[in-house]
């Protein structure tokens, strides 16, 4: 016996392969969750970084602006002398810069003439540079910073404060500024007296930026400070600074996304061309440089300057953060699986052993080896029950077959006496009809076709004298044995007693009183029995209960002999049976048949009916008995199709050819 999935293998595998899918379907389930929940803390998490960034750039801010105001106020009452404002600058930007480290350096800008009376420009500039301070004085009308620098024109055509956007300073550095413009008094008039400048490094919130920690594991972020027309001012990408704005980032090989370029108008409020950025939130970009051409999420929040801090995020992150991740854990996991199943399979193989021995025998006694020796097995378990269990019905299976031999044989026995007493019974049929060569003008043709094993029809034609023909056909009830041999004892009886009876009710009369009287086995035969005389064509027939035999025409037409003359044979002794004479004409046929024919059955049920078996007659083309008995007998069998046959079709023709005249 050759075993190709063992019950080890087959127990590991119901464990392991369950449990693999449930681990598959929550992983699944559970990095869905994950991901969405991550989702939102990234949303959470990226706009509240956001938005301390903007707060702790709003705190300079604020410190930078009361700075100015209080550094100009005091500008309206310091001397006006070089070494005065040398001294002046120093002290405010050395108190200023340990309140507000971010503040390199102060300028002073004088309006023409407002220096002394000295109509060139006049500005005092003040830089921190590590630990040291430098102070210079510009006084050249070259600088024309009235007509050319941000710094100064912005305030002083405003009249208020502006932050101004990074600028190169002389010294090569990026510089962004806030500038408060300040008055002086001259001979009792209060006029502008220029701009006072506050400088920070664009490096120092490039280095903020830098600091900006986010959980998006090894993925790329980028953080932006942009000016409120989307001017890049800082960033972590030192190739934007002053080079680009959120808007030309939007600018692709293939064009500008229309959507990226409204995400990008809705940043900085640009609903209408006047509208300034406020407030946060986040936008997503799918095609822009943002993050070299990644789709991103942009966070942002404004500051109060109307400046916007920007973290812009990898779309994909969580999916490329957390695949990693997801593999790893489910191959940890599949591994611990795989270990569990190889530690099963093991235990399950030790166990298994006994039940392998145990195959191997059953399998010696399915070859019959029914002595064969099971395997012992100690423990008092479930495989110790089936061991004994097997036993047991190894002992009963050898008795069951010593019994089934002995049934074989007699049944085999029995088959044959069967046989042999179909073959008695059909000897006992007529095989030539008819069955005198000097009828010259009778013709006839029959066949029985047993439902199984030995059947009780039984039909017959024989001479009553040399003028007359007897034709019989009957039905037993019951099947097998019994009503083969009561149709074996009517079809003796029958010739013994119509031997010179030229009537049929005597006939009938006399062969119901011998049946019925002597015996006591309920049989009965449905009986017809018809006297022709073959030179004239009259017939008498006498019917005990049997199907009515059928008359078909030369011309097609069909006559069913109905009368009936009492019950069937073998029930009421005593009883004396009538008949019924009826004349033939030249090419009329006589069709006997018994019920197995009008009650064939097919497959929906239906019955063949004597209306069929009329309409399968009719045909005039159909001539003689024999012709008639293959299609009445093909009809039958096409109608059943491939339905079991439950009862004997026996089908009797005869045809009366010709009148002769005789008497």
């Amino acid at each position: 016996m050759q075993i190709k999935k063992s019950i080890a293998l087959k127990f590991s595998l119901w464990i392991c392969v369950p449990l693999v899918v449930i681990l598959l379907i929550v992983s699944f389930l559970m990095l869905y969750v994950i991901n969405k929940q991550l989702g939102r803390y990234l949303d959470k998490n990226a706009l509240a970084v956001a938005a301390e960034t903007a707060n702790h750039l709003d705190k300079i801010f604020l410190q930078t602006q009361g700075l100015g105001h209080l550094i100009a106020d005091g500008l309206e009452t310091t001397p006006r002398r070089i070494d005065e404002m040398q001294t002046y600058t120093k002290n405010r930007l050395t108190s200023v810069h340990q309140y507000c480290e971010e503040i390199m350096g102060i300028c002073v800008a004088y309006m023409p003439g407002m220096q002394g009376g000295d109509p060139n420009y006049n500005m005092y500039i003040h830089l921190l540079d590590g630990e040291n301070f430098n102070f210079m004085e510009w006084h050249n009308e070259t600088i024309d910073y009235q007509r050319y620098q941000n710094w100064f024109l912005l305030p002083t055509i405003k009249n208020t404060n502006c932050w101004i956007d990074p600028f190169a300073s002389f010294n090569g550095k990026l510089l962004c500024s806030y500038s408060v413009p300040f008055y002086q008094t001259i001979d009792g008039k209060r006029d502008m007296g220029g701009v006072l400048v506050l400088d920070y490094e664009v490096n120092s919130f490039v280095n903020y930026l830098k600091e900006l920690k986010l959980p998006i594991g090894n993925q790329k972020c980028t953080t932006c400070l942009m000016n409120p027309f989307g001017l890049i001012i800082a960033s972590t990408e030192p190739e934007y600074i002053m080079n680009e704005t959120l808007f030309s980032l939007c600018e692709t090989e293939n064009g500008i996304d229309p959507k990226d370029f409204e995400a990008a108008r809705t940043i900085f409020g640009r609903n209408n061309e006047t509208d300034m950025p406020s407030g946060s939130g986040k936008q997503t970009f799918k095609h822009t440089r943002i993050l070299k051409g990644k789709p991103c999420d942009v966070y942002y929040q404004t500051c109060m300057n109307n400046w916007v801090v920007a973290v812009a995020v990898p779309t994909d992150w969580r999916e490329t953060t957390l695949l990693p991740i997801f593999t790893k854990v489910t191959l940890t996991v599949l591994g611990l699986i795989l270990l569990l199943a190889c530690v099963i399979f093991i235990v399950c193989h030790h166990i298994n052993k006994p039940l392998v021995k145990l195959a191997k025998a059953a399998e010696s006694v399915g070859e019959g080896n029914f002595d064969t020796v099971l395997p012992e097995y100690d423990s008092e378990d479930e495989i110790s029950q089936v061991t004994k269990s097997f036993g047991k019905m190894q002992t009963e299976l050898k008795d069951y077959i010593s019994k089934l031999e002995k049934s074989i044989t007699m049944r085999e026995r029995t088959e044959g006496e069967l046989n042999t007493a179909k073959s008695i019974q059909k000897d006992l049929l007529p095989h030539i009809l008819p069955p005198f060569d000097y009828y010259d003008n009778i013709i006839g043709a029959a066949d029985l076709i047993p439902a199984h094993g030995v059947g009780g029809d039984l039909y017959d034609a024989f001479p009553v004298d040399k003028d007359h023909l007897a034709i019989i056909i009957g039905d037993v009830s019951g099947k097998g044995v019994p009503a083969a041999l009561f149709m074996a004892v009517t079809q003796t009886l029958q010739r013994n007693i119509g031997t010179g009876q030229t009537s049929p009710s005597a006939m009938v009369s006399q062969l119901n009183q011998i049946l019925a009287s002597n015996h006591e086995t309920n049989l009965f035969v449905t009986y017809w029995a018809g006297i022709l005389n073959v030179h004239t064509g009259e017939l008498h027939y006498t019917c005990a209960g049997h199907n009515p035999p059928l008359i078909r025409h030369a011309d097609g037409s069909v006559t069913a002999l109905r009368e009936r003359h009492g019950p069937p044979i073998g029930i009421l002794p005593n009883k004396k049976y009538t008949e019924e004479k009826r004349q033939l004409q030249p090419g009329d046929m006589i069709i006997c048949y018994t019920d197995g024919v009008t009650e064939a059955t097919n497959a929906k049920m239906e019955m063949l009916g004597e209306e069929r078996l009329i309409q399968t007659i009719s045909d005039p083309k159909i001539d003689n008995p024999q012709l008639m008995l293959i299609t009445v007998r093909d009809a039958v069998f096409e109608f059943t199709g491939d339905t079991e046959q439950f009862d004997d079709v026996t089908i009797m023709i005869t045809q009366f050819v010709k009148n002769s005249g005789q008497k």
